[in-house]
């Protein structure tokens, strides 16, 4: 476990094209800020990621956007909180770091988590369990088949350095999203990004933290049909009596440690 260190000493991704990034900005001011531009301090991260002119044109510029104000709706201002954001630090563990003691975590989150029993008041894990292969193989069975035995000790380990009563934050691609259909449809695999180890839904995700209680669930159109393609989609499934619930392609989690 290492301190946040100041935003300028992070990289979070490549800076997209010009034509993108005017795109997300377009999005940003017709759906993100109407949204959350009165919940906690939205505004101020808001201008704070603006203003980090090596990230305000990444394509997650969106994402963290859309991602900080469920956050700031869900447990409005955060302050004099021990945070751990596993993995390296996102800019809202960053932003954070101003009002509160914000750490990130070096550990192989398969294995286990690099941070003392009831140590933080709040977790963030942000696109990480996707991430999460199995721990090293015992038997064959472990060899050829994903048996969700690294994402179950995360799952377990997450709920340990917690305090009682203290939050888990998390989000990661949804595989019943309109996006990953919409790739089976296409003939491709029905991934929000194929790189991915693995992609959940809802239940399995439920089910691997079921050492927590589900305080809100909400599924965000985080990497794709940010403007309005997602209405045709409602408007197909709505004919044939599908559910429409839950097809956003990230789903947000506020897990709570009893």
């Amino acid at each position: 476990m290492k301190p946040v260190l100041d935003t300028a000493k992070h990289s979070w991704g490549a800076e997209s094209d010009t034509k993108k990034a005017a795109f997300i900005a377009k999005m940003v001011e017709q759906k993100i800020i109407p949204k959350y531009s009165g919940c906690g301090n939205f505004m101020d991260f808001y201008h704070y990621l603006t203003n980090e002119k090596a990230f305000n044109t990444s394509g997650n510029y969106y994402r963290y956007l859309n991602t900080f104000g469920a956050i700031t709706q869900e447990m409005g201002v955060i302050a004099g909180k021990k945070i751990v954001e596993t993995g390296g630090a996102s800019p809202i563990s960053t932003f954070l770091a101003r009002e509160n003691d914000c750490y990130s975590t070096d550990s192989d989150l398969r294995i286990g988590i690099d941070v003392e029993t009831s140590f933080a008041d709040i977790v963030i894990s942000l696109e990480v369990a996707e991430h999460i292969k199995d721990q090293p193989e015992n038997n064959f069975n472990d060899i050829v088949l994903f048996n969700g035995s690294g994402i179950r000790c995360f799952a377990n380990e997450t709920h340990r350095i917690i305090k009682p009563g203290g939050s888990l934050l998390l989000t990661t691609p949804n595989c019943c999203s309109y996006r990953a259909i919409q790739n089976a449809i296409n003939h491709e695999a029905p991934y929000i990004f194929r790189q991915h180890v693995r992609e959940y839904n809802k239940s399995e995700l439920v089910d691997v933290f079921k050492k927590f209680n589900v305080k809100n669930h909400l599924t965000q159109f985080n990497f794709f049909m940010l403007g309005n393609q997602s209405l045709d989609f409602d408007k197909l499934f709505n004919e044939q009596n599908w559910s429409i619930e839950d097809r956003g392609d990230d789903h947000f989690f506020h897990f709570q440690k009893q």
